[in-house]
């Protein structure tokens, strides 16, 4: 099935622009094949003022209402060429929505990706960097979404972005992964960020992934290789805690690789491997 390029942003709630915590709270996408914008969003007030002291839930929904309706309406003049989109693509769009300025909410990085399903692809896009993001805040700190850009660039660059599916592992105790390979077994790559401030979280992170590889080793034959996409080393002090987690990484005992963010590059001829195999 053929695949089209898309755009997607988060929507960010700031309520301190001077601390930088922000919790993502929506997420909109753009694919200019099909002239299609569209966008899902947080609801319920409750997810967010249980985090925020002082949160106002009466502007939090007129503002969700308003871009709920606004980007419908403006996919409808896309779609019928009323407004034709211009090249910038989605940051230009959203910026006749939501005006980049010092306000509580505002548009995240750009991302892309490929899809055979545009309405299908938002929902995964929310569960992945909304839904399971509410109940904490997030800092400014990179996360594995950013982590994955970095190599996501580099697969899309060398036009091998089709060759990377979905997978669900055949045991609960393990999430699905969203980029993997299948060609007689599965080969997962997954992005993991320990650019973080906490050298407990930083540890805590690397055995949690020890953990994950043993159990995929003794519940799922048809994962291959696990493939850690790490991110670069953190800037705030925490080298040594890095350079630990990649040895703690090392010790699980399915067959894995660890492929810093700084050799990218490497990753087409892998998957050029894999799918020559």
């Amino acid at each position: 099935m053929e695949k089209s390029q898309y755009e997607f942003a988060c929507i960010r709630y700031i309520p301190n622009i001077v601390t930088g915590e922000f919790l993502n709270v929506g997420v909109v996408l753009f694919c200019p094949s099909s002239n299609l914008l569209i966008g899902q969003f947080v609801k319920k007030t409750s997810r967010v003022s249980r985090l925020f002291p002082g949160f106002n839930s009466g502007l939090y929904r007129e503002m969700i209402k308003y871009l709920d309706e606004t980007i419908k309406a403006e996919s409808g003049n896309i779609r019928d060429q009323i407004l034709i989109p211009v090249e910038s693509g989605l940051t230009s769009i959203m910026n006749r929505i939501l005006i980049p300025d010092d306000s509580s909410y505002q548009l995240g990085p750009i991302g892309i990706g490929l899809t055979s399903s545009p309405q299908r692809e938002l929902p995964r896009l929310f569960d992945r960097m909304v839904g399971s993001r509410s109940a904490e805040k997030t800092s400014g700190s990179k996360t594995e979404e950013k982590v994955w850009e970095t190599f996501q660039k580099v697969i899309i660059e060398s036009k091998q972005a089709d060759s990377f599916v979905r997978y669900t592992p055949k045991t609960p105790l393990v999430k699905p992964f969203d980029h993997t390979i299948k060609n007689g077994r599965i080969h997962v790559f997954e992005p993991v960020n320990f650019r973080m401030k906490s050298e407990s979280k930083i540890t805590e992170k690397a055995f949690n992934w020890v953990g994950t590889g043993d159990v995929i080793q003794k519940k799922d034959s048809e994962i291959g290789k696990l493939y850690f996409l790490v991110s670069d080393p953190p800037e705030n002090g925490m080298r040594s805690a890095y350079d630990k987690a990649l040895e703690i990484l090392d010790v699980t005992s399915i067959d894995h690789e660890i492929i810093p963010e700084s050799q990218a590059d490497m990753l087409p001829r892998i998957v050029d491997k894999i799918t020559d195999h």
